[in-house]
């Protein structure tokens, strides 16, 4: 087959941009002819490289997987995390300010790779108690509320992290803390200079995808994508249930064939 795809590197978040309520026949046949056509690609999502389950191992990928929002590169041939960025125990001090600030907190989960903690502020000892096991072992914090967070909530969240953590989210209703310079971007610019990329192209729907698609060589917005990501990507494509990944990879097709 014709390497046309051959050099360029496409990267797409999952839940919400690649799946919506599962991976149509459509992404899977055109990610297939994209990595048999030269093309290398991946997935950035929030999950974590222990918890990639069997709708995510179903779809074709040619490179690691970037997990935990970038504090992991995680290798799933052989089941291990190859690069990993920790946070520290100061991160309990931003938990602890979120749920002064904006408050309604209902759940908190900590990510210690393949042993995840869960504890809620439900009563103030386990809510101390839970915060006491985050060190420098723990790769990211979510923070999930009782309702939607409003845009100036998350704005408060980000302004929380004091330049200190990252903070997003990607979703309507829980914040993401990882390390400082810990995120998709960061990710997928290391992913392209070590595979010797030409070309990055990355697609997303929601906060927690900003970074790497302004990253990217060529961003892309899903059509149900949030206004924010919408208005940082250089393009918005199809709705994620309608083949937004497959729409993408017609796109780039059609402007190899046009030079």
């Amino acid at each position: 087959m014709d390497k046309k795809f051959s050099g360029i590197l496409l990267v797409t978040d999952f839940d919400g941009t690649l799946s919506c309520g599962g991976v149509c026949e459509e992404n899977v046949k055109a990610i297939d002819y994209f990595i048999e056509g030269g093309g290398v690609f991946t997935l950035a999502t929030g999950r974590g490289g222990a918890e990639i389950t069997d709708d995510v191992r179903a779809v074709r990928t040619n490179a690691p997987i970037i997990t935990m929002i970038g504090a992991q590169v995680y290798d799933t041939e052989n089941d291990t995390a190859i690069e990993s960025y920790y946070l520290d125990s100061g991160a309990a001090d931003i938990v602890r300010k979120i749920s002064e600030e904006i408050g309604d907190i209902r759940l908190i989960k900590v990510y210690f790779g393949k042993t995840d903690h869960y504890f809620t502020d439900a009563d103030p000892d386990e809510f101390e108690k839970g915060l006491a096991q985050i060190n420098s072992l723990t790769y990211k914090i979510v923070i999930w509320l009782t309702r939607d967070f409003t845009p100036d909530e998350m704005k408060k969240a980000e302004e929380i992290g004091g330049g200190k953590y990252n903070v997003c989210s990607n979703g309507a209703d829980y914040f993401e803390i990882t390390a400082l310079g810990v995120n998709k971007g960061a990710a997928v610019l290391r992913m392209k200079e070590k595979l010797g990329a030409r070309l990055l192209v990355c697609a997303g729907d929601s906060n927690g995808d900003i970074s790497m698609v302004e990253a990217a060589d060529i961003g892309y917005a899903a059509g149900n994508a949030i206004d924010e990501l919408k208005k940082a990507a250089d393009r918005v494509t199809v709705h994620a249930k309608d083949g937004a990944i497959a729409q993408i990879i017609k796109d780039i097709e059609r402007e190899i064939e046009q030079k």
